[in-house]
């Protein structure tokens, strides 16, 4: 699946999601409802422990968490690090998962945002240079610090996302 589409069945399942949160109607009835979406939600969680504050994070932004969040894609790396046979800090482990979900929730470059070129100074038009900072690539950067733990995290959590809709859209 590409990355659009992707996003696309992520951000679907994140719109039905988000009104059954919060929902004051979670009865069981035979047609699908708010209580199937909630439920489907706790089974991929029993999977994979981060879904539940993954998916509060991106639909509330809630500090709580995006911390657990960030401690899960913390012990990702800590994984991943053991398999490389490094060994790194709890701050380089903390700041391995803090990079990896700031690009999965926004891997678009902050100074082209993702048009590939800079604009023409002093107006909105874009220009023909091709953005210095993403190398006309689109997306943001990752520092050279780890570079090889923070992608492999990411790839981590973007599979678990889109097996996180599927789980969603059988279970429902």
């Amino acid at each position: 699946m590409n990355s659009s589409k992707r996003a696309g069945a992520v951000r679907e399942s994140l719109d039905r999601l988000s009104p059954a949160l919060v929902s004051d109607d979670l009865s069981i009835t035979d047609h699908r409802g708010d209580a199937d979406y909630v439920a489907a939600l706790g089974y991929a969680s029993m999977t994979y422990p981060i879904a539940s504050p993954l998916i509060r994070m991106y639909l509330s932004h809630d500090r709580a968490a995006v911390r657990e969040a960030t401690v899960m894609a913390a012990d990702m790396a800590r994984n991943a690090a053991r398999r490389a046979g490094l060994v790194l800090s709890p701050s380089d482990l903390i700041e391995v998962g803090r990079q990896a979900l700031q690009y999965v929730v926004n891997p678009t470059c902050p100074r082209c945002h993702g048009t590939k070129y800079e604009l023409i100074p002093g107006t909105n038009c874009l220009g023909p240079h091709v953005c210095t900072a993403c190398a006309g690539d689109g997306r943001r950067r990752l520092p050279a610090k780890h570079r090889r733990l923070i992608v492999e995290v990411v790839s981590r959590i973007q599979r678990i996302e889109s097996t996180l809709d599927v789980i969603v859209a059988n279970r429902v």
